[in-house]
């Protein structure tokens, strides 16, 4: 989509859908954002400190200033940063009053369920949750709002996330994030909700009474001590959509007890969590269980009177645990502390010792690591201590040596490639709007260019004769041909193009966010075109409108990106499939066409996999959290087995590259910035050459500039090879 106001005098080949700006659309999140890496923070003045927080420390969630004794009324929240050796290291009030699109955060000063704060899966924010009520208000645990904060590992507070009626009466309890970007929160009648940061609107994943949710190794967890639930998987992997059910985890630990906080770890050091931590309150302890046969085994516990919060990490083998308890009548509190050197599938020892007490008229929640800029501790699994979604990767394939940086693989590093980039088409060719890109074939044997432009246009580009593109004479081709819903009706907002192993004589498969006839409304569909014929029109032969079984986004907000992974791949590489649980088995759909199509959505920087079977129908069978505030782009690439994903301006022209890992899940394995020459462009296409271009260790890539930025929509850079 287009993401910057037209230019004077800018030359336009087409008429566009009439649309709004990214900025003026994309909401809250973005309203007066600083760019600052892979992620969009808005500028908000209700940070009450910039000092970063120090790696190794733990915050503990505070009600109460000391000055009014605690009670079920409102009481202001604090984040007190300890040393591992019990030294307050600092407090960071939560905003008390509301300013601007900053929202006040208060919780019940004596509602010990609440207040349970987690460390966001990639290890770079607190989050945290409470009421949108003022302090004093009287009973705040049977109001409706909510605010969420998001606090950075810079110590900036983020509290533009206010959900209307979330609560429903009852205790807010929990949130987790993978990104700081998409987030998960959870209460006693308000079950689990999904939002995205700063959003005021939420999706009911599932209504039960629940408690803390988190994230770990790229799953949902939840705990409660209701119906039998104990703690329990929430669908498959981080879902986004109503209907989840909750599964107890094999050998159901925890479901007669009162568990509050848990935490998930890996104390065997592999890829999936082996180890469980879980605070039963009500037993005065902490649980142990392993996992061993594939059902979790009761370890043994150690005594924390009145315990209600839980994280911990994985140092040597050893388990090193950090506990709060609130008291009897949960308005007080003491910071525990208590290493297990069992190991895995061994009897829990150790025991706790206090680190800190809160104080008078004060007390403590949940605790969580604090935040670092160079991502979450390893190898726990835990989103404590754990990176979702990265992972090692297992492609079948060899990456080679690009691929894989060295250092943490959310640590964005120098583009891997040149830095300079050239114009790779004629001036004033395109005008605006040219958003997806696909190769297919090696340039110097005649390959083509197909780029989607989203007036509703397909270009058919071929070599020009000094490595960029120019549009095809032949056959219709010369200013692109129109696009068609099925039956000939109606202005597809096509933003991305990708082809199957089939080639483009099996269609060209084009990527929809609306009908620019009807731009008001979210269309998000997969269209296919069959482009072997003359005429200057191409009516769709199939179209899989996935609209409803995708969380809703704004319309000009909706696809960007698509392309094709091939069965082959996804099957060696031990590809999990959401959908069922299992090993991703093609033979359980109908025909289609030997691969899974991924879409990646702008408004929430999710990625999604579909089966899109031959008869019409659709299997969702990943939901991936990009970790980046918007997906404009996806490739993949067959020479690396690896995974492109694409931001534009909003991110500084960020890329990510995502392999499948042990866990079956695709997992971040780069961040790469733009190239050092390359402006700033708003850059909604990308396309990498085949294999059959690499020459000395370098090949083509190509970027397709939505804005059209001094006449030119495309542009030529290079990738290692």
């Amino acid at each position: 989509m287009n993401g910057r106001s037209p230019q004077v005098g800018r030359q336009t080949a087409r008429p566009a859908p009439a649309r709004m700006s990214r900025r003026t659309t994309i909401g809250g999140a973005l309203a007066g954002a600083l760019v600052l890496g892979t992620l969009v923070v808005p500028m908000v003045a209700n940070a009450t400190t910039t000092t970063a927080f120090t790696a190794g420390d733990v915050v503990v969630y505070r009600v109460g200033d000391g000055s009014t004794s605690l009670s079920d009324n409102a009481a202001p929240v604090f984040l007190d940063e300890y040393a591992s050796t019990g030294t307050l290291v600092r407090s960071i009030a939560l905003p008390a009053s509301d300013s601007g699109s900053t929202h006040e955060l208060t919780a019940s000063g004596s509602a010990t369920s609440e207040g349970q704060i987690t460390l966001s899966a990639d290890g770079r924010y607190l989050m945290a949750p409470g009421y949108h009520k003022s302090v004093g208000t009287d009973s705040v645990a049977s109001t409706d709002d909510v605010t969420i904060a998001r606090v950075g590992a810079d110590g900036a507070v983020n509290t533009t996330t206010m959900l209307d009626e979330f609560a429903d009466d009852n205790n807010v309890r929990g949130t987790a994030s993978t990104d700081g970007t998409h987030i998960w929160v959870s209460g006693a009648n308000g079950g689990i909700g999904y939002t995205t940061l700063g959003s005021g609107t939420f999706t009911r994943l599932t209504d039960e009474n629940v408690r803390e949710v988190q994230i770990a190794g790229g799953q949902l967890y939840v705990s409660s001590d209701k119906d039998d639930v104990g703690i329990s998987r929430v669908g498959a992997g981080t879902p986004t959509t109503s209907g989840q059910k909750l599964a107890n985890l094999p050998g159901s630990p925890e479901s007669s007890g009162d568990p509050y906080g848990y935490v998930l770890l890996n104390l065997s050091g592999g890829a999936t969590p082996d180890t469980l931590y879980a605070a039963d309150s009500s037993a005065g302890k902490i649980n142990k269980f392993s996992l061993v046969g594939g059902a979790w085994k009761a370890e043994g516990s150690k005594s924390v009177s009145h315990v209600v919060g839980l994280t911990g990490l994985v140092d040597g083998g050893r388990a090193v645990l950090y506990a709060t308890s609130s008291g009897s009548s949960g308005t007080s509190g003491t910071l525990y502390t208590l290493t297990d050197p069992s190991g895995a599938a061994a009897a829990m020892s150790g025991s706790a010792t206090t680190l800190a007490t809160a104080g008078s008229k004060k007390a403590f929640r949940g605790v969580a690591l604090a935040p670092s800029t160079g991502g979450a501790p390893s190898p726990s699994a835990s989103p404590s201590a754990s990176a979702t979604p990265t992972g090692s990767p297992s492609p079948s394939t060899s990456p080679g040596p690009s691929t894989s940086p060295s250092t943490n693989p959310l640590t964005p590093v120098a583009w891997p490639g040149s830095s300079s980039i050239a114009n790779a088409d004629g001036s004033n060719v395109f005008g605006e709007d040219l958003s997806g890109l696909y190769q297919e074939g090696d340039y110097q044997n005649g390959g083509v260019m197909w780029g989607a432009q989203n007036s509703g246009t397909l270009w058919r580009l071929v070599p020009n004769g000094s490595g960029g593109w120019k549009p095809d004479t032949a056959n219709g081709w010369a200013s692109g041909k129109t696009l068609r819903y099925p039956g000939g009706s109606g202005t597809p907002d096509d933003e991305g193009v990708t082809l199957t192993g089939s080639g483009s004589a099996g269609g060209v498969f084009v990527a929809s966010e609306r009908n620019g006839d009807a731009s008001d409304s979210s269309r998000l569909s997969v269209l296919r075109y069959d482009v072997s014929g003359t005429g200057t029109t191409l009516t769709a032969t199939k179209e899989w409108n996935l609209t409803s079984d995708l969380p809703s986004v704004g319309s000009n907000l909706g696809f960007e990106g698509i392309t094709w992974v091939p069965d082959s791949y996804l099957t060696s590489a031990g590809f999990r499939d959401a959908s069922t649980g299992a090993a991703y088995n093609p033979n359980g759909y109908g025909a289609h066409g030997g691969g899974v199509f991924f879409l990646g959505v702008e408004g929430t920087g999710m990625v999604y996999g579909y089966v899109l079977q031959d008869s019409g129908a659709f299997t969702r069978i990943a939901s991936i959290s990009s970790g980046m505030a918007g997906v404009m782009e996806l490739q993949w690439e067959p020479q690396a087995s690896r995974l492109w994903i694409v931001c534009d301006d909003t991110c500084n022209g960020q890329h990510r590259t995502m392999q499948v890992n042990a866990s079956g899940a695709f997992a971040t394995t780069a961040v790469y910035n733009r190239p050092s020459g390359m402006p700033n462009y708003n850059n909604e296409g990308f396309s990498v050459a085949g294999g059959g271009e690499c020459v000395s260790g370098s090949k083509p890539v190509y970027w397709a500039d939505d804005s059209d930025d001094g006449g030119h929509a495309v542009r030529k850079g290079s990738i290692t090879c």
